[in-house]
Order: C-alpha cells, then sequence, then structure tokens
C-alpha cells in the first residue's frame, strides 16, 4: 500500500485552528466538531478510491512462486487462506510435481488472477465508500506558526489556536491521534509482498492487521496539496450519531492546555475569550502569534500573553 513517511512520534501538543466565534463556542459548550467527508473541505477527503498494486508485478510473481512452493512443499506447514488450503490439497494428489511444472502452472494462475482484480477493484471501492461513510474525524495541526493555516482556518490571524494534549489521569484520546499521509496518488491495497502473501495463501484477509492497514489508508491518505496542513487526526468509525453529518463531543477541560490569540485579533475578542477562558478553564496559558522581528525571514513565533 502506497504511504509515504510519516512523523510516528507524537507532538507534545494537538493544535486545533478556529475563529473567534467557533472558539467562543468550543469554550463555552466544551465540544469539538468530529466531521464525515460531508463538511470537510477537501471533497476527495474520506472518499479514497483504491488501486489494485503498486510495484514490479514480476517481482510479485517471483514471490508468490517462492512462497506458494514453500506450502506445496510443506516447508510452510500453516497457509491462512484458502489459496494455501488447495496448494496442500495439490500437493497430496501429485507429489511428483517438479519445481518447473508447479512455476508454469502457477504463474498463469497469478497472471490471470492479476487481469481479475482490475475488474472487481471498482466493486470493492463501491463497497467500501458505502460502509464508510459514517467514518468521522477530529483533526489538529502538529504546528501553531503555520502561516497558511492562520490564514485560511483562524480568519487570516483574527482567530485563535487552541493547543490540546494528554493528560495524566485521563483517558484522552490523542493517545490515538496519527499523522495524515499526504501522497499524488491514492493508495493501492497491495505492493509486492502483501500480494504475493495474499495469492501464496499467507494473509488472512478476515484478520484485524490486514482491516486495520485499509481503515488506516483510508482515513488518514490526502492529496500532496494539503501536505501544508500538518495534519494529524482521530478517526472514529461511527459514533453516537451515526447518520450525521458531524459531531459535536465533549471534551475534558485539563486537555485544553494554551489558547493562542491571533496578532490581528481585535482587542475586544481577545478580551471576551479571555475572560471565558479564565473562568472556566483556569490551568489554561495563554499567547500570542506574531511575525519575528527579523530582516528577511518569512516565520512566526508564540509569546506569552
Amino acid at each position: 500500500m502506497n504511504e509515504n513517511t510519516t512523523q510516528e512520534t507524537q507532538p507534545e501538543f494537538f493544535y486545533k485552528y478556529m475563529t473567534a466565534d467557533i472558539a467562543k463556542i468550543v469554550l463555552t459548550e466544551r465540544t469539538l466538531r468530529w466531521s464525515t467527508y460531508k463538511i470537510l473541505n477537501d471533497p476527495m477527503d474520506l472518499q479514497v478510491q483504491f488501486g489494485v498494486f503498486e510495484g514490479d508485478v514480476e517481482k510479485a510473481k517471483e514471490l508468490f512462486l517462492e512462497k506458494s512452493w514453500d506450502i506445496f512443499s510443506q516447508r510452510q506447514e500453516m497457509p491462512r487462506n484458502k489459496i494455501g488450503v488447495v496448494l496442500k490439497i495439490l500437493y497430496s494428489l501429485d507429489t511428483k510435481m517438479t519445481r518447473k511444472e508447479f512455476n508454469d502452472n502457477l504463474a498463469m494462475v497469478f497472471d490471470e488472477a492479476c487481469a481479475t482484480f482490475q475488474h472487481t477493484i471498482k466493486k470493492f471501492n463501491e463497497e467500501y465508500l458505502a460502509a464508510c461513510t459514517d467514518c468521522k474525524v477530529l483533526c489538529f495541526c502538529e504546528d501553531p506558526c503555520n502561516t497558511v493555516m492562520w490564514g485560511n482556518y483562524a480568519e487570516s490571524h483574527t482567530g485563535v489556536v487552541m493547543a490540546f494534549g494528554n493528560v495524566s489521569g485521563i483517558d484522552s484520546p490523542y493517545k490515538l491521534a496519527e499523522s495524515v499521509r499526504y501522497s499524488k496518488t491514492m493508495p493501492n491495497l497491495y505492493d509486492e509482498e502483501s500480494l504475493s502473501d495474499l495469492m501464496s495463501g499467507r494473509t488472512d484477509l478476515s484478520s484485524p492487521n490486514h482491516t486495520k492497514r485499509i481503515m488506516k489508508a483510508f482515513a488518514l491518505t490526502k492529496d500532496a496539496k494539503w501536505s501544508f496542513e500538518k495534519e494529524w487526526r482521530i478517526v472514529l468509525w461511527g459514533g453516537g450519531l451515526p447518520n450525521a453529518a458531524f459531531e459535536d463531543a465533549h471534551f475534558d477541560g485539563r486537555e485544553l492546555q494554551k489558547i493562542i490569540f491571533g496578532y490581528k485579533m481585535l482587542a475586544d475578542k481577545r478580551n471576551e475569550l479571555r475572560k471565558i477562558a479564565a473562568n472556566l478553564y483556569p490551568h489554561v496559558e495563554f499567547y500570542e502569534a506574531t511575525f519575528k522581528d527579523h530582516a528577511g525571514v518569512f516565520d512566526m513565533e508564540i509569546h506569552n500573553n
């Protein structure tokens, strides 16, 4: 499955960009919005159309023949799907088949199966999309100084960024957050190793690991054009409102740890939000985003406010 390299170590804080008006709602209602594909700003988000295979087909065939021979010749004892069982049965029927005869016969099976995959992938995608309409995501950014994010999601620097994080003693969901994988192409179901494992009987398609692998690729893959977002997200399959376009879920107040005001936020808005936050979240620290005061540098920094 084609996935580019992503950050595996979680950041200390997860940053949520928003307008001043949305910030007021978040603070007073103590909720964050989990979104389905219906309201996300990228029309292809959570609408992945899987391809079948990525890699070298001939290499995949070589691996398939090697792994299949291992099962057929009894070197691999435990097949994990029906294909592997069939190979075991074939051995019991013809124990004198040579390796060349085996390869010649199985190579045709491989080619025919690959042709079939191309015809069935459309149906797979249709059924998978139908099954994932209730997938909801809670989106964050790993960087509070992202000028594009400030411009797009915090109303041209007049909004705020809220910093959330795991808190000791609380079953916070942030430990489940994973970084988005940005790619120029949509993910494929198989690469050389995984395709050869499947077709040689070594992969159980009903296994939790196989299912999790596909679900993660579906929920965490986005067009490379969105890589500026440096997004992390928590994925919810269903939720309390399975048919809704979004779900506003409560968070523990202790998980909100910082509020960063945009450098163009109006004073009255800033004072209003600060008063609400200080009253409801007395532990929260306040900051302001500003541009670095260095000639020739397009960058931002955060100061105590």
